[in-house]
C-alpha cells in the first residue's frame, strides 16, 4: 500500500493547528459559550484549556509511537481492541465533519448571498478541490488564511481595546451561577481546540515526527487560549448585550454582529469580515485535510470502502477520501450551525476520551504520561456529561449506523473485528 510522503516541518505543523482552531472558535464558538457562562466565562475556557492540554500530551504520546495516517483510530486498534478503534474513526469523522459543516455555515451568514445551505455545499466541494491540489500548495494557502485571520482578530482588539463594554457584575443574591452551564459552555470551547488533532492525524507526513508532533500541539493549544482569552476579554460584555435582545441567534452572537452594532469604524468592519471569512474557510480546509486521512486508514483496514485508500502518486494525496469526506460534511449542513456544532462537542469529547484510554494503554510511557491521561480521560466524559441530550443520542444513532455500514462493506470471508 503506497505511504503519504513526509513533508511538513515543525512550522507547516503549527500552521495546521492553528488553521483548525483559529476559525469557529474565536469568530463563532466564543459567542455561543460566553452568553451561556456569563462572567464565568474564563473559568470555562480554563477548563477548556486544560482538558485539550492533557488530551494534546496524550495524542502527541501517540503520535509519536504511531506517526502514521488515522489518530486514535489507529492507536485503538493497535493498543485497545479493534472496535474501540473503529469506534473512534467513526467519532472522528461525526465531530470534524459536523465542525467542517459548521464552519461554513457560519462563513455563509457573513456572505451577503443568502442561502446558506447552497453557499455551505459550494465551499466544501470547492475547499475538497483545493486539498486534492497537493499538501505543498495547501499549505501555502492554509499559511495565506491564519495570516488573514490574525488580522482580522488584531482589528477587532485594536477597536474594542478603545470602546470597552464591560460584563454585568455578579449579583449576590442570585447566589452562584448553574455549574452546568459552565461546564456546557466548556465543552462548547473544547471543541474550538481539538485542531490539535490535525497534526496527529496526518503523522504519517510530519518530518522528524517524535520532535515535531508533541512541539507542534503544545503550541498550538497555547498560542490559541491566549488569543481567545484576549478576544474573549474584549468582546465578552458586547456578547453578552447581544445574548439578551430579542430575537438572538446564532448570527448575532459574532464578532462581526457585535462590532456592526457598536457601531465599529468601517475598515475594521472590513479587515474583520475577511479575517472571518479566511478562519472559517482555513478551519474547513484543515478538517477536511485532517479527515481525508482518517478515511484513508479506515480504507487501508477497509473499515471504509478499500477503494478510498487510493493514492494519487502525482500529487502525493488521497483524492478520493478528501471526496467523500466533503459528500459527509455536507450532510451535516442541515443541522444548522449551533446544533451541528453541539453534535461536534459531543463526538469529539467521547472521541479525545477514548484517545486517553489508549495512552494509558502505551507500553513503557514515558513519565507523567499516564496521570495527565488520567485528567484528560475524567475531564472528556465530564464535559461531554454536558452536552445537550439531543446531540448525544444524534452522535449514538450515527455511531451505530457506522457499525452497520461497516458490516456490509467487510469482504465476507474476513471477521468482524479480529484481535
Amino acid at each position: 500500500m503506497s505511504q503519504l510522503a513526509r513533508q511538513v516541518a515543525l512550522p507547516g505543523a503549527v500552521l495546521l493547528g492553528l488553521g483548525s482552531m483559529l476559525g469557529t472558535g474565536v469568530y463563532a464558538s466564543l459567542g455561543l459559550a460566553i452568553p451561556q457562562a456569563s462572567y464565568m466565562w474564563q473559568f470555562a475556557l480554563f477548563l477548556a484549556t486544560i482538558t485539550a492540554l492533557c488530551n494534546g500530551l496524550s495524542s502527541a504520546r501517540l503520535a509519536t509511537r504511531f506517526p502514521v495516517s488515522g489518530g486514535t483510530y489507529t492507536y485503538g486498534y493497535e493498543l485497545v481492541h479493534p472496535i474501540i478503534g473503529f469506534s473512534a474513526g467513526w467519532l472522528f469523522l461525526i465531530a470534524k465533519s459536523a465542525s467542517a459543516a459548521a464552519a461554513c455555515l457560519a462563513c455563509a451568514h457573513l456572505l451577503p448571498f443568502g442561502q446558506p445551505l447552497i453557499i455551505g455545499i459550494v465551499l466544501l466541494i470547492a475547499l475538497a478541490a483545493a486539498a486534492n491540489s497537493g499538501l505543498k500548495r495547501s499549505n501555502r494557502l492554509n499559511a495565506v488564511l491564519v495570516g488573514l485571520a490574525l488580522a482580522g482578530l488584531v482589528a477587532f482588539l485594536v477597536w474594542a481595546k478603545g470602546n470597552p463594554v464591560e460584563l454585568p457584575a455578579a449579583d449576590p443574591e442570585a447566589g452562584p451561577p448553574d455549574p452546568k452551564r459552565i461546564f456546557g459552555a466548556a465543552a462548547l470551547l473544547f471543541v474550538a481546540f481539538t485542531g490539535y488533532g490535525r497534526v496527529a492525524t496526518m503523522g504519517e507526513e510530519i518530518q522528524d515526527p517524535g520532535r515535531n508532533i508533541p512541539r507542534a500541539v503544545i503550541a498550538t493549544i497555547l498560542t490559541t487560549a491566549l488569543l481567545y482569552s484576549a478576544v474573549g476579554g474584549a468582546a465578552a460584555g458586547r456578547f453578552f448585550e447581544a445574548s439578551v435582545a430579542d430575537g438572538a441567534d446564532a448570527k448575532s452572537l459574532t464578532l462581526q454582529s457585535i462590532s456592526a452594532a457598536g457601531g465599529a469604524p468601517q475598515w475594521v468592519r472590513i479587515v474583520l469580515g475577511v479575517g472571518a471569512v479566511a478562519a472559517l474557510i482555513g478551519v474547513a480546509f484543515n478538517l477536511i485535510l485532517g479527515l481525508s486521512r482518517v478515511v484513508l486508514a479506515m480504507a487501508r483496514r477497509k473499515d471504509l470502502p478499500s477503494r478510498l485508500a487510493v493514492i494519487d502518486e502525482a500529487k502525493n494525496n488521497p483524492t478520493r477520501a478528501t471526496w467523500a469526506v466533503a459528500i459527509l460534511a455536507c450532510l451535516f449542513l442541515v443541522a444548522g450551525l449551533r446544533f451541528a456544532w453541539e453534535i461536534s462537542a459531543g463526538a469529539v469529547l467521547v472521541y479525545y476520551g477514548l484517545a486517553n484510554v489508549c495512552a494509558l494503554k502505551l507500553p513503557d510511557p514515558p513519565k507523567f504520561t499516564k496521570p495527565v491521561a488520567l485528567v484528560g480521560l475524567a475531564s472528556c466524559f465530564h464535559l461531554a456529561a454536558h452536552v445537550p441530550i439531543k446531540a448525544l443520542l444524534v452522535v449514538l444513532v450515527i455511531l451505530i449506523v457506522g457499525f452497520i455500514l461497516r458490516g456490509i462493506v467487510r469482504p465476507p470471508d474476513e471477521p468482524t473485528f479480529e484481535e
